[in-house]
Parts: C-alpha cells; structure tokens; sequence
C-alpha cells in the first residue's frame, strides 16, 4: 500500500531561552487507513511530533514532507509554510 504520509530527514526544534529541544525524523510513512500509536516517555517528543503532523509547527527546510490525499495529488507539505495561505485550507481538510 502506498504511503499516504511521508517524512523522511525532517527536522523541527524549539527553544526557549537557555532550554532548546531539537526532534529529528529519518523516516516516518503511514498508508491511508493505517493507524498509529505514538508512545514514549514524557520529553521524547511526542507533542512536538503531533505539532508537525498537524500543521502547526513548521519543519526546518530541507527533508521531505508530502501528503498523498486519496481524491489528487502529492503535496510537498514543508513547501506551504514558505507560501502564503495554503496552510488553513489544507488543515481544515485533514
């Protein structure tokens, strides 16, 4: 089955004054349909994942990020936070 979602070498980070929190994603592929436990302990990660997946945290530049919506094409989705707009129409689909 092919992926969905697809995140490979995707990075976001977060600081706040002395304090920074940097998550890394060598890959990360969910099908259509699939679903998926996020687990671990307090501090991995976990929401600022979610943030990401979510379109409410912008992923470093580089990596990709692409979304396969069953009804069209693939969409880069790192390329909509350098574009004006597309974010809010996009989150309100997903």
């Amino acid at each position: 089955m092919e992926a969905a979602l697809d995140i490979r070498d995707l990075g976001v980070s977060l600081s706040d004054g002395d304090r920074g929190f940097a998550l890394r994603v060598p890959e990360l592929r969910i099908a259509a349909g699939e679903t998926v436990g996020l687990t671990g302990p307090s501090g991995t990660g976990k929401t600022l994942l979610l943030e990401l997946l979510g379109l409410l945290r912008a992923p470093e530049p580089g990596g990709i990020y692409r979304l396969r919506p069953a009804d069209g094409p693939a969409r880069d989705l790192a390329a909509l936070w350098t574009g004006r707009g597309g974010l809010a129409p996009l989150r309100g689909r997903l």
